[in-house]
């Protein structure tokens, strides 16, 4: 049985596309700190100028709202030492991180499998969308 969570954000950092380092509030002054993977999508590498861009516009995501920041999390990571889950601002739930990410066309779907490669065509699109967003 997967034991979900819906955590309250108190403070965070991007890693990159699809990972961030939170501090969870688990209410009674407990403070969790993990890395959050946003489950069910794959974006480009930090160290290509495309997976830069979209640490940018998570940055971007996050820094632009103003209510609090939820993760909500299903499952510890394969490799451990991370939670899978996503995030969304507590005054619309529906409106995942990863969703937005994938409709914008900055992510690929990914199940937990092997990672379908990032061709150079699909780089240049993640590129030029993630530019589109950061105006």
């Amino acid at each position: 049985m997967v034991q979900e969570y819906h955590l309250a954000v108190r403070s965070y950092t991007v890693i990159d596309g699809d990972s961030v380092r939170v501090i969870l509030d688990c209410a009674f002054r407990i403070r969790y700190e993990t890395v959050a993977r946003l489950w069910g999508v794959d974006t480009p590498k930090k160290s290509t100028l495309s997976g830069g861009l979209v640490t940018s516009v998570v940055e971007k995501w996050l820094e632009t709202r103003d209510d609090g920041l939820i993760f909500h999390s299903m499952q510890e990571d394969k490799y451990g030492g991370r939670w899978d889950g996503d995030l969304y601002h507590s005054n619309n739930p529906g409106a995942t991180l990863s969703n937005y990410l994938y409709t914008s066309g900055l992510a690929k779907a990914y199940d937990g499998g092997k990672k379908e490669e990032w061709g150079a065509d699909d780089l240049l699109d993640v590129e030029r969308k993630a530019k589109e967003l950061l105006r």
